[in-house]
């Protein structure tokens, strides 16, 4: 099965002061980070709220060429970003990484493939504890295309929401997993 790996990187990043993407995180960008995540995909693209703004970010840090691309709606949320992945993937499985997730890794995402193969399943994500976390999921493009879509188009914006509806395949992470940097502080206890 083929994969395309998204960055969901396209958020106004309030709490953070800056461009989440571009804010280091061990001394990288968290873009350069998530694409590292992503590197086993067959394609992978970034989702970005002002593409130029990445340009020099990926120049400097990235030896393939990455698209970068706008949500289809634009500030409609993570949703809006699981949308648009889905609508511009014409691989088998749409891989989907929200770019402050730092705790997740190559193997996590292996992890995610393989448990949605072969299943029923809709989606694969994480979670622990009773905590659980869509934006490092992968997702069977076609049949979550439609889905998705339908949700959007209703005016639901919750990626968690989205999740209790349909089935997914949880897998069991360690809190780290979990973890995402949404202030300088986060970014800095690491």
């Amino acid at each position: 099965m083929t994969t395309h790996g998204f960055v969901l990187a396209g958020g106004l990043s309030r709490r953070m002061g800056v461009d989440k993407a571009t804010a280091l995180w061990q001394g990288r960008p968290l873009v350069v980070k998530a694409l590292d995540v992503l590197s086993t995909c067959d394609h992978v693209t970034v989702i970005h709220r002002r593409p130029d703004a990445l340009t020099s970010v990926l120049d400097d840090h990235v030896e393939v060429v990455v698209d970068v691309i706008v949500d289809d709606e634009g500030g409609e949320g993570p949703l809006d970003g699981l949308r648009t992945a889905l609508r511009r993937s014409s691989s088998d499985l749409t891989v989907v990484l929200a770019v402050d997730l730092v705790g997740v890794t190559t193997a996590l995402v292996g992890t995610l493939i393989e448990a949605l193969e072969p299943s029923d399943f809709v989606a694969a994500a994480v979670g622990h504890s009773g905590q659980r976390q869509g934006l490092i999921s992968v997702w069977r493009t076609t049949v979550a295309r439609p889905i998705v879509d339908s949700w959007f188009a209703q005016g639901e914006r919750s990626v968690h929401a989205l999740l209790s509806t349909i089935d997914v395949r949880w897998v069991d992470v360690d809190d780290d997993v979990l973890r995402n940097a949404n202030t300088p502080g986060d970014l800095a206890a690491e």
